[in-house]
């Protein structure tokens, strides 16, 4: 069963409330997008103190953040399942694994399209999920690079258990081409927020990756 995860980015406690409520009826799991403003251009609300308050779907973190391992803790006792961090921000990416799984959650890595499966093979074996961005981190509504399908198809190739999800640029016309080139977990915003239905929107992508 390929995953459809709704990923949450939102400037303010309003717009993330306001989102989770559209989709926390039928959506088992969500994604937070924590932007720090400087690893990427853009930055968001996340106020873990608040989300910890907070009755949530079971939920991953993904840190687009430049010190990746200051906030593991942080979103470990927020109640994050999984944390995912950027191979690009972390030189010291198995310390951060090691150092995500001491706190009991899953651990992930994402790459962003430049970044070559080859330079993450090491760290595989340590890994719970490789998270292949589709577009640029940072910001919504782009559309997917083509190479990603054959990115995922290469990481499938070479590990066959690993799940693999693919954030950026999701949509109806790729979710079954990601799916058949291995994907686990579509990542999808604008497509099921800028959606007039965002329930209808997801069942859509679920159908559609499912086939």
């Amino acid at each position: 069963m390929i995953r459809v995860i709704p990923a949450i980015l939102a400037k303010s406690k309003e717009k993330f409330l306001g989102k989770l409520e559209l989709v926390r009826d039928f959506a088992p799991e969500i994604q937070m997008d924590v932007m720090d403003g400087q690893f990427v251009g853009n930055a968001t609300w996340a106020d873990t103190e608040e989300i910890a308050k907070m009755s949530l779907p079971a939920y991953e973190v993904h840190l687009m953040v430049r010190n990746p391992k200051a906030m593991v803790p942080i979103w470990a006792k927020a109640g994050a399942r999984r944390i995912i961090f950027h191979f690009e921000a972390a030189p010291d990416a198995l310390e951060v694994i090691r150092e995500i799984k001491s706190f009991g959650c899953e651990a992930g890595i994402a790459i962003n399209p430049e970044t070559q499966i080859e330079l993450i093979a090491d760290l595989l074996g340590e890994l719970d999920v490789v998270l292949v961005m589709g577009v640029e981190p940072g910001w919504s509504g782009q559309e997917l690079e083509e190479s990603t399908v054959q990115k995922v198809a290469e990481l499938r190739k070479n590990n066959s258990k690993i799940s693999i999800e693919v954030d950026g640029g999701v949509s109806l016309a790729n979710a079954a081409r990601l799916a058949h080139a291995g994907a686990t977990g579509l990542v999808a915003a604008s497509a099921i927020f800028s959606d007039p239905s965002p329930k209808s929107a997801y069942e859509s992508l679920l159908k559609k990756a499912n086939e």
